[in-house]
């Protein structure tokens, strides 16, 4: 864990001057980390918060344009979570499902998922209780009743969640269990879409103390594995570990029954100073006839991933202002910010890295906002996100890549870097893979991938710069842009003539009419197949 310095601590309590530019939304020119320290008067228990360098984060963002799906066994707002944070979810635990349209009728029986929100958005500065991270939205999609988490079959119940939260655009997923049993491909497949359009997906990577996490098929930026360290920094004798494991996170140290999900203790709020070490929250239990306001503290990884949400929350409220709504940007982030879990003279290499939500914070600040003496660092990690975008399309997962480079363009940087033929293959292999499956709306949003290949090619009109304009034409062809397309493809056309080159099926076919050609080009479009396209390549000669 990151150790800070006495003297640089005391400087920055003592005034940080910083400027919010983005957006015209915030503009101060002082504050005092002592003055964002919150009034709530539990706040010294939570060693976590202290842990994950929260403070520092509260100067640009609260996480107050973000909603987070919790996907749990419910939420009860209620004295220290603020019903005004409330957004309509779904009970998908009672038969036949219904919608939660009130926070009011939001329930919880268990517990769980009122400790999960809370760690995020507990109500800060109310002067009552316990601070949380994040002033996110919170949406309640009950998945689990009173029984044991993962001893209850539910498979299918939590992936139509993790697609209602996807319908209904939310910014974050929080799902606080885990096990082998909830470890399915009907799962798998819901987070790759939520993956797909910009949600960023917290999973708890389990309790088994093993090396695995719960949804080891998922790879990193699909599913955030949020591993616990405990009050001393050091990784918890019960968290799963190993290369999967994303990150770590306060979870505490409450001896955890690794046959559950977690163990946790509920006390009134007077005994609150008696309680072990672990992740501590006001919960508020309905009774028959009233509320009441308890103490609940838990250990476990499901406490862990909590706080990685709410990081979450305040970089992509930054990112969202700039126009920025991609999952891996924020992700990337957060994990490029974290610190050292456990560094010593034995084991110099950081091998496990810990959340810092002060450091991601200033970072995505940076980003949005960047000042000139800044810019040699900001390089540093475009560089890092680059190389993920390149990454991502060597695996195949075009759409994901598509998220990383227009980022990079928003943020003021240049991704020409990227080697032709990574922009090729990307343009070219989404259209058709789009194209296949009738997606012109993500068809659409590669065309500007497509653009880029070409003009980065323009200047030199070499064999790839005309193998572009192909790719190019052919996503125009799926999008409906047909008179795009044709131009396109006589540009290559004439390309290969003047090489006296031509593909002998190119002279089977005359040159026709372009309103003629155009309408048989609209009646073949549909259904989009790889044979379809090469007819209407092998037309154009």
């Amino acid at each position: 864990m990151r150790k800070h310095k006495p003297l640089l601590l005391l400087l920055s309590l003592l005034s940080v001057t910083f400027v919010l530019v983005s957006g015209g939304i915030i503009d101060v020119s002082e504050i005092s980390l002592w003055n964002l320290r919150p009034d709530d008067p539990y706040y010294d228990n939570q060693w976590n918060l202290r842990s994950v360098n929260v403070i520092p984060a509260w100067r640009y963002s609260k996480g107050e344009n973000i909603t987070i799906a919790v996907i749990d066994s419910g939420i009860v707002f209620g004295k220290d979570l603020d019903p005004a944070r409330f957004v309509p979810g779904y009970d998908f635990v009672v038969q036949p499902g219904k919608e939660i349209t009130t926070a009011e009728n939001s329930i919880d029986p268990n517990g769980h998922g009122s400790h999960v929100a809370s760690t995020i958005g507990q109500t800060i500065n109310n002067k009552y209780g316990f601070a949380g991270i994040s002033d996110a939205k919170l949406m309640p999609l009950r998945v689990f009743g009173r029984l044991e988490r993962t001893r209850t079959a539910r498979t299918f119940t939590i992936a139509d969640a993790i697609y209602y939260a996807v319908k209904k655009k939310v910014d974050i997923i929080n799902f606080s269990s885990e096990g082998e049993e909830i470890s399915d491909i009907s799962i798998e497949q819901a987070i790759r879409r939520a993956n797909e359009e910009g949600i960023v997906v917290v999973m708890a990577a389990g309790n088994k103390s093993q090396g695995t996490v719960t949804f080891p098929r998922l790879t990193k930026y699909e599913v955030i594995e949020v591993g616990a360290y405990d009050e001393k920094g050091k990784r918890a004798s019960y968290s799963n570990y190993g290369e999967k494991v994303d990150v770590y996170a306060p979870g505490g140290s409450l001896l955890v029954d690794t046959k559950s999900a977690e163990n946790c203790q509920q006390t009134s709020l007077e005994q609150v100073k008696t309680i072990p070490s672990g992740i501590s929250q006001v919960i508020t239990r309905r009774l028959a006839n009233s509320r009441e306001e308890v103490v609940r503290t838990c250990s476990g990884t499901s406490s862990a991933a909590p706080h990685f949400s709410g990081a979450a929350s305040l970089v992509k409220s930054l990112f969202k202002q700039k126009g920025l709504t991609s999952s891996e940007i924020v992700e990337h982030v957060i994990l490029y910010s974290a610190s050292c879990l456990e560094k010593t003279e034995s084991q110099p290499t950081c091998m496990e890295k810990s959340l810092n939500i002060g450091e991601a914070t200033e970072l995505a600040h940076q980003l949005v906002s960047p000042e000139t003496e800044q810019l040699d660092t900001l390089k540093k990690f475009i560089d890092s996100f680059l190389e993920l975008g390149r990454e991502l399309v060597k695996q195949g997962r075009y759409k994901e890549a598509l998220n990383v480079f227009p980022d990079i363009e928003k943020l003021g940087f240049s991704s020409k870097i990227l080697p032709f033929e990574d922009w090729n293959r990307l343009c070219f292999n989404a259209a058709i893979n789009y194209g296949i499956e009738g997606k012109k709306d993500d068809i659409r949003r590669i065309m500007p991938a497509c653009d880029k290949a070409v003009r980065n090619l323009e200047s030199n009109k070499s064999n790839y710069y005309h193998s572009a304009l192909d790719s190019r034409g052919i996503a125009k062809v799926i999008e409906g842009d047909f008179s795009g397309a044709i131009d396109d493809f006589d540009k290559v056309v004439s390309f290969y003539r003047n090489q006296n080159y031509m593909d002998p099926i190119c002279l089977k076919y005359p040159q026709q009419d372009r309103k003629v050609w155009i309408e048989k080009l609209k009646k073949r479009i549909n259904p989009f197949t790889i044979e379809t396209l090469k007819i209407l390549r092998e037309q154009q000669c």
